[in-house]
């Protein structure tokens, strides 16, 4: 039997699904509209600290590294005044004094629009972007952080791009220039301490007969990025079972012995 909905309750419910409707629309982004300030210029990134760089041999497993080395963020601040906006689907969005920032530099979150407009990088205006952890959530209130990146528009406008990825401290966003456009943030650039020990490493991702595949990711010592495709490099097996893997590191023979662990041994360091 269909289910019928009565015509006086769907005009009451007609205002709350228009605005969800609404609500969850999102703002093209418009690209820069005016020069970025000096806060918004300049280095962004890690540091590497290629002291720390360790190489691993022996017997290893589908997850383990063969390389790792600590790094650091290049520029990181705090944000100094509360801002509230509204996300892509109507709810609050809270940015509290004091979160944690830290700045990157996503080309690929942009592409779309410079490709279509003469501006913006093409005529050398490329501004960092932002990224703060909501350690609160969205909401301010909630036991999840997440992790939002502000693209620069103008002194009044930036763009907002969710992070959809329980790491915080690398985003992952679309490449589309979606996202919902807020007020800018005032960031007080210092040295902040994540409480966090941040490594960079190069992992098995997966073993199989015909190959094994390894690939670049970072940890904060708690969570791991998750891999992207790019990432992801498949070294094939020899008739032996055996493979050579060489890295801007090092230098790795890689023989199966089944199809959750393999034997490394280390060619020579190219560091």
């Amino acid at each position: 039997m269909p289910l019928t909905i009565p015509f006086n309750r769907l005009l009451l419910a007609l205002p709350s699904i228009l605005t969800l409707l609404l609500g969850g629309c999102a703002t093209p982004y418009k690209g820069i509209q005016e020069p970025a300030p000096a806060s918004w210029l300049g280095s962004s990134g890690v540091n590497k600290n290629l002291d720390s760089l360790h190489i691993y041999e022996g017997i290893k497993k589908i997850g383990d590294p063969l390389i790792e080395y600590g790094f650091e963020h290049k520029r990181t601040g705090l944000v100094k005044k509360t801002v509230q906006t509204k996300t892509a689907y109507g709810s609050d969005l809270i940015i509290k004094a004091g979160y944690q920032a830290y700045a990157v530099n996503l080309p690929i979150a942009r592409v779309n629009y410079y490709s279509k407009n003469n501006s913006g990088v093409e005529l050398g205006h490329d501004p960092v972007e932002w990224c703060i952890i909501l350690k609160d959530g969205a909401t301010g209130i909630e036991e999840t952080p997440v992790l939002y990146c502000l693209l620069w528009e103008s002194s009044k406008d930036s763009h907002y791009m969710k992070s959809y990825s329980s790491y915080m401290y690398y985003p992952s966003i679309s490449g589309e220039s979606s996202g919902m456009r807020g007020p800018v943030p005032e960031i007080i650039e210092q040295e902040i301490d994540f409480g966090l020990t941040f490594k960079k490493q190069f992992k098995i991702h997966s073993i199989d007969d015909n190959a094994v595949r390894l690939a670049w990711t970072e940890t904060d010592g708690e969570k791991t990025k998750r891999y992207r495709t790019q990432d992801i490099v498949r070294y094939k097996w020899d008739k032996y079972g055996q493979t050579s893997v060489k890295d801007r590191y090092a230098s790795f023979t890689i023989t199966k012995i089944d199809r959750k662990s393999v034997k490394v041994v280390l060619n020579k360091p190219l560091q």
